[in-house]
């Protein structure tokens, strides 16, 4: 796809900043002169925006997506074609990825400062899941942070959408964070992000993910071995990486790492909630990102997160 910025798509959306590149789309941020704010543009990779079938179930997947209305998921203003090109207009959220926020940190978040940052997330969930709406591919590059502490949920049901391209290769989800269901490509639920809610939070507090494909006993790719591991291999505790992390905190991971959807919690606000404990575990909000980092130069290498896509 031949690059888009100093462009304008449909006499309205004027592309000024290539953002990134996805498994299925190339992303820009916009201009976007009929409402006059700034937006984000996801363009479908070409092979995807050729397939009629796919863009029909694609654009009724969207339209679902249309409906989230809330202060903790990126909004989703529609999906548009313009000549041979297919994209989906988004909220554009200034801010960075908590992956990339945690690439950076000398030493795990505490349980308390880990809390500020779920919290929002499960809220953001349990609203999308009452609207039976699924993320499927939870995990920190899927979490923005804004310079004022918004925590937004990006590319909600973007996963679930690859699912609809029967004619293509692309599974939906993240090996490292996918529930055993999503790994035998069997039918998804709350319990389904609530495990991907999980590993997200055993990584915000160990600085590590529960699997990583260095046990499996069968021999092929990174992500063939990871979802050998999801679906076989019990759980570590948070504590194998992080004492510190209390008992109680590290039994409730465990319980969102059930390989079992039905062990899970039931909510993923229910999952919050207990994981607070008085007078041991609380929500800490009163701590900056900047004072958690290492020195420039001093980053973690980058962590071998490879899509299914």
């Amino acid at each position: 796809m031949a690059r888009l910025e100093g462009t304008t798509i449909n006499n309205r959306y004027e592309v000024s900043t290539f953002l990134g590149r996805g498994g299925m789309a190339e992303v820009y941020k916009a201009h976007d002169r009929d409402t006059g704010r700034t937006v984000a543009l996801k363009f479908l990779r070409d092979d995807l925006a050729e397939d009629r079938v796919f863009l029909r179930r694609f654009r009724r997947e969207a339209q679902v997506l249309e409906q989230l209305r809330h202060p903790n998921i990126m909004a989703y203003y529609g999906f548009e074609e313009s000549g041979d090109k297919a994209f989906i207009v988004v909220e554009y959220v200034d801010g960075e990825t908590l992956r990339r926020k945690l690439r950076r940190l000398k030493s795990p978040l505490t349980v308390g400062q880990a809390l500020s940052i779920l919290k929002p997330v499960c809220e953001a969930l349990d609203y999308a899941h009452s609207l039976n709406i699924y993320h499927c591919d939870i995990k920190p590059a899927n979490i923005m942070i804004q310079g004022d502490g918004r925590v937004v949920v990006t590319d909600f049901g973007i996963a679930r959408m690859t699912g609809v391209a029967t004619a293509t290769s692309l599974t939906p989800g993240t090996p490292a964070y996918m529930a055993p269901e999503q790994c035998r490509g069997q039918d998804v639920s709350a319990q389904t992000d609530i495990y991907s809610l999980g590993v997200t939070l055993f990584e915000m507090i160990t600085l590590e993910r529960p699997f990583k494909g260095d046990t499996a006993t069968i021999r092929g790719s990174a992500n063939e071995r990871i979802r050998w591991e999801q679906i076989r291999r019990p759980a570590p505790s948070p504590r194998v990486f992080n004492p510190d992390v209390p008992l109680t905190v590290a039994r409730q991971v465990r319980i969102a790492l059930s390989k079992k959807p039905s062990a899970r919690h039931a909510s993923a606000m229910q999952f919050f909630q207990s994981l607070l404990v008085p007078g041991v575990v609380t929500i800490d909000y009163d701590w900056h990102w900047e004072a958690l980092e290492r020195r420039p130069g001093d980053e973690r290498p980058e962590d071998a997160e490879t899509p299914s896509t």
